[in-house]
C-alpha cells in the first residue's frame, strides 16, 4: 500500500490490483437509531461510539446519519431540554460520503483519507445498513480479532458444521441429512427397544404396558397414568443415553468450544480452545429441554392435581416452570448427555471448520443473507430431511 496525492492534494492510499482483503473483516456493527428515536438517545450513541455520526437506519434501510454538530444552536437550558426530545428525524442529514459493500478494506482507506473522513457507513446495492468503516480500525494491523459477531452450528458424524447465518464451512449438507438420519436412527431403535421390553413384561405380569406406552393417559386411573408417564419417560432417556455414547457428542462440543472461542475474540489455537466450555446458550438442546419440561409438568398435574387445577391454570403453570427452569435444564443436558469431551481429532475438526469460517469471512464482501438462505444455512432443514427419509423405515420397525 503507497501514498500518493489526489487531483484535489489530499493525500490518498493507491490500490494495488490484486489486493482482495475484504472490508468485512474491519466492518463495525455500531449502534444504530431510528428517525422516530429522540435526540437524546442518539446523543447518548454518538458519544458512547465515539466516531463523531450515528446512522439512522429504518427497516435495515440507511436514511441518513446524525451528528450533533449539526444540531441548531441553542440559548437555554429549556431550548436544549426541547432539542434533546425531539425525533431524530428533523436533525436528519444525509452521509457525506457511503462505502459500497464492494470496496475492499485498502479502496475504504484511500476513500476515507482522501474525503478527509473519520468513518462512513458501509452499505449494498439495495441501501441495506451493513455497519460502518472506521479509518482507525482499517488501518489497525490487528486483524485476527475481527470476526463474525454470532456463529451457529451442528455436530454431524463426519466433523463439524458452522456458519455465520451468510456464510458456512465445516462439513457438507450431506453430512447434516446423514444426522438427520442417525438421530431418527436412534430413536426408533430405543422407542424398539421399550416397546419390546414392554411386551416381554405385560406377557409376565398382565399390565398393559403397549396400551399404556402407545395412548395418551387422559382418562386413565391415577395408577396407570403414573405408571404410562414413566413409561413415556423411558424413551426419550434411552435415546440420551445411546447418544451420549457415540462419537456425535464429542464433535458437538468441539463446535461448542469453538463458537465460544471465536464470539469471545479467541485465537483458534488447541490449546485455548480446549479450555472452552462445552455448555453454550443457544444450543438447540434447551429447546428440548424447554418442550421436554412443559410436556412433564403439564402430564404430572394431569396426574397429580386434577381435581384442584383446570386444564387452563395448569398449561399456566407448566409454562412458568419451563421460563425459570429451561436453561438450566438445558445446561445439564448439555453437560451429562448431548456432549462429552470431545477427542483431538474432533476438536480439530472444529477448530479446523472455525478457521475455513473465518477466512472466508475475511475474504467475503460485506452482506446481509436474506430470510431463505439464513434458515438453510442454519442446517435444520437439511437434519428433517434426512430424519424425514427414516420414517417409513421408523414406521415398518414401530408398526
Amino acid at each position: 500500500m503507497q501514498s500518493g496525492q489526489s487531483s484535489d492534494g489530499l493525500s490518498s492510499v493507491q490500490i494495488s490490483a490484486d489486493d482482495s482483503a475484504s472490508l468485512s473483516v474491519r466492518l463495525r456493527n455500531c449502534r444504530t437509531v431510528r428517525p422516530f428515536d429522540s435526540v437524546r438517545l442518539a446523543v447518548e450513541t454518538e458519544r458512547e461510539s465515539g466516531i463523531g455520526l450515528v446512522p439512522v437506519v429504518s427497516n435495515e434501510q440507511l436514511l441518513g446519519v446524525f451528528r450533533s454538530t449539526d444540531l441548531p444552536v441553542i440559548n437555554s437550558q429549556t431550548e436544549l431540554n426541547d432539542l434533546l426530545m425531539e425525533p431524530v428525524d428533523r436533525h436528519l442529514t444525509g452521509p457525506a460520503f457511503v462505502i459500497p459493500a464492494e470496496y475492499t478494506s485498502n479502496q475504504a482507506i484511500s476513500a476515507l483519507i482522501t474525503r478527509q473522513l473519520p468513518a462512513a457507513p458501509v452499505i449494498d446495492s439495495d441501501n441495506n445498513w451493513l455497519g460502518i468503516a472506521v479509518l482507525s480500525d482499517l488501518l489497525s494491523p490487528d486483524v485476527w480479532n475481527m470476526r463474525p459477531h454470532r456463529v451457529g452450528g451442528m455436530a454431524t458424524p463426519f466433523g463439524v458444521y458452522l456458519t455465520d447465518g451468510r456464510l458456512r464451512a465445516g462439513a457438507s449438507d450431506w453430512a447434516l441429512v446423514i444426522t438427520g438420519m442417525l438421530l431418527s436412527l436412534t430413536l426408533t431403535f430405543s422407542t424398539y427397544i421399550v416397546q419390546e421390553l414392554a411386551i416381554v413384561t405385560q406377557h409376565q405380569s398382565g399390565v398393559p404396558l403397549m396400551s399404556l406406552l402407545n395412548m395418551s393417559v387422559s382418562g386413565k386411573q391415577d395408577g396407570l397414568k403414573i405408571l404410562a408417564i414413566s413409561l413415556q419417560i423411558i424413551i426419550p432417556l434411552l435415546f440420551l443415553l445411546i447418544l451420549r455414547a457415540m462419537p456425535l457428542t464429542g464433535f458437538h462440543a468441539a463446535e461448542h468450544m469453538t463458537v465460544h472461542a471465536i464470539e469471545m475474540g479467541e485465537p483458534l489455537d488447541k490449546r485455548i480452545v480446549s479450555r472452552m466450555p462445552r455448555i453454550h446458550p443457544r444450543c438447540g438442546t434447551n429447546l428440548m429441554a424447554a418442550g421436554a419440561i412443559f410436556l412433564s409438568v403439564s402430564q404430572a398435574l394431569s396426574v397429580l392435581a386434577a381435581r384442584a387445577i383446570d386444564s387452563g391454570s395448569g398449561a399456566i403453570l407448566a409454562a412458568m416452570v419451563t421460563f425459570v427452569a429451561w436453561r438450566p435444564f438445558g445446561a445439564f443436558l448439555q453437560q451429562y448427555f448431548t456432549t462429552k469431551p470431545p477427542t483431538d481429532r474432533q476438536l480439530q475438526s472444529g477448530i479446523a471448520a472455525g478457521q475455513e469460517l473465518l477466512d472466508r469471512f475475511n475474504q467475503a464482501p460485506p452482506g446481509r443473507p436474506d430470510l431463505p438462505l439464513r434458515i438453510w444455512r442454519m442446517g435444520i432443514l437439511q437434519v428433517v430431511v434426512g430424519a424425514s427419509l427414516m420414517m417409513p423405515l421408523a414406521w415398518l420397525v414401530l408398526r
